[in-house]
């Protein structure tokens, strides 16, 4: 990666190609890791329950904590131009949104069925690699934010990956909730 928050700090190449050596670039995504940093800080106040599934609670969790980070650095595209990210786009592509809700929709149905350390990997394949969490999650965030307000997004993003989920499905389309 070309940046990223670990716990007490965050790394970032600002050399990577990635940021098309442009510091509004660069600063866009400093804010979706700051929130990383955030989010950490969160936990131990969440209302939801366990779900007593490591499996699902691990897709759960990640689907929550990058995609509100993209929605984040989405956001504030205002302060800090970023169009070279290709994330962004996708968010505003239904098509891409669809296609990425799929994934998701998938890696859950396989965590009643595959190990731990299978599932993992597969979560970061395609929610990492090939941005399923980033993507998915963003938009997830932001119909929150369009229908329901921001203090709602907070609320269900500080209750914790369930209910950020079930609020999500209260106001998905039909062909764009996550099952």
């Amino acid at each position: 990666p070309a940046a990223f928050a670990y716990p007490g700090g965050i790394l970032i190449n600002v050399n990577s190609p990635r940021f098309n050596c442009d510091p509004s670039v660069i600063m866009n995504i400093l804010v979706h890791e700051i929130y990383h940093g955030g989010y950490a800080n969160t936990i131990a106040y969440r209302t939801d329950y366990d779900l007593q599934n490591e499996t699902l609670d691990f897709i759960l969790d990640f689907l929550l904590n990058e995609g509100m980070a993209t929605y984040v650095s989405y956001s504030a595209r205002h302060i800090f131009p970023n169009n070279f990210v290709p994330d962004y786009a996708m968010i505003d592509s239904t098509e891409a949104v669809k296609a990425n809700l799929e994934k998701v929709d998938l890696l859950f149905r396989q965590a009643e069925s595959l190990e731990i350390d299978s599932l993992r990997r597969l979560a970061w394949q395609t929610g990492v690699i090939e941005r399923a969490f980033y993507i998915a999650g963003g938009y997830m965030a932001g119909r929150i934010d369009e229908k329901l307000g921001r203090e709602e997004l907070v609320r269900s993003m500080c209750a914790g990956p369930l209910s950020f989920l079930t609020v999500y499905n209260s106001v998905a389309e039909k062909d764009m909730l996550i099952r």
